[in-house]
């Protein structure tokens, strides 16, 4: 009965994949050209001198109404300066702008040109959302083999998303052959990351045994990590796995949390938490 509710679980983790969220728009001034504080006037200067990360900047103060009125159109129009001169980070906006339809029609077509223009030129995000729209067929012809190709440049250079969506297309064999040992790879990496969703499919796969050998412990391992973030199918699934661990296994997920907490709490950013059976994780 255990077994079967488990078999349940990672059934129900896999039909609910979530849509990849996009990055939200920030003031990214400090690192772009100049502080925060500079004046609007020279801001303005810049940009109608033609200074691409100008213009970037100016169309960030439109988008947010941060000292001047708020307005998607006029953030439209420095943003696409900024991008017609190869501003990676204003094709980005641009292909935001044009796939939510905010100061301009709704495009999904013009939308994944400029996220290519951005990808093309290794932005992760761009690659990401890139990706997703190839797989969900927006914007352009439905196409998973493309949306696998960008998951995996952006994979590639850390994306915790792109990390997760790859591991479920190894995992799925969508875009790519059926692959157990890649998609437990990637999905490692993400989970590694702090991915609540990469977390609990590891954890469901290592409960059932299911493209890896059934490990309760590890399953308990992330399960927990993930229900720590919210996810209530893994405080569910972690409830039937305790069940069936001896009082030893336990003890020893118990030394890796304590240890996992340690490491975080000192840089979440740093070693690896993935456990290992030996005195220390």
């Amino acid at each position: 009965m255990k077994r079967l509710i488990l078999t349940v679980a990672v059934a129900a983790s896999m039909a609910s994949r979530p849509v990849l969220v996009e990055e939200p728009h920030r003031d990214r001034s400090r690192s772009i050209c100049s502080p925060e504080s500079q004046p609007l006037s020279q801001l303005v200067a810049g940009a109608r001198r033609g200074d691409a990360p100008c213009q970037y900047l100016l169309g960030v103060r439109y988008y947010h109404g941060r000292g001047v009125a708020q307005s998607y159109v006029t953030s439209h129009a420095w943003y696409l300066r900024a991008a017609r001169q190869d501003h990676v980070r204003a094709q980005l906006e641009l292909g935001y702008l044009y796939r939510q339809g905010r100061g301009v029609p709704r495009d999904a077509a013009l939308a994944i040109q400029w996220y290519r223009k951005a990808a093309e030129q290794g932005k992760a995000m761009a690659e990401l959302i890139l990706g997703e729209m190839y797989v969900l067929g927006e914007g352009a012809a439905r196409d998973e083999s493309a949306g696998v190709y960008w998951y995996r440049r952006a994979a590639q250079q850390g994306n915790i998303e792109a990390q997760f969506a790859l591991g479920l297309a190894y995992d799925q064999g969508r875009g790519v052959a059926s692959d157990p040992v890649e998609a437990v790879a990637w999905l490692l990496k993400a989970a590694e990351q702090g991915s609540p969703d990469a977390q609990q499919y590891l954890g469901l796969r290592y409960g059932r045994g299911r493209g890896v050998s059934q490990d309760l412990v590890r399953a308990y391992y992330w399960l927990t990590l993930a229900a720590a973030q919210g996810r209530s199918l893994s405080r569910r699934a972690r409830e039937l796995v305790t069940e069936a661990m001896t009082p030893g296994e336990l003890a020893e997920v118990q030394s890796w949390l304590d240890a996992w907490r340690t490491r975080y709490e000192a840089d979440r950013r740093g070693e690896s938490v993935e456990p290992r059976r030996s005195a220390s994780p």
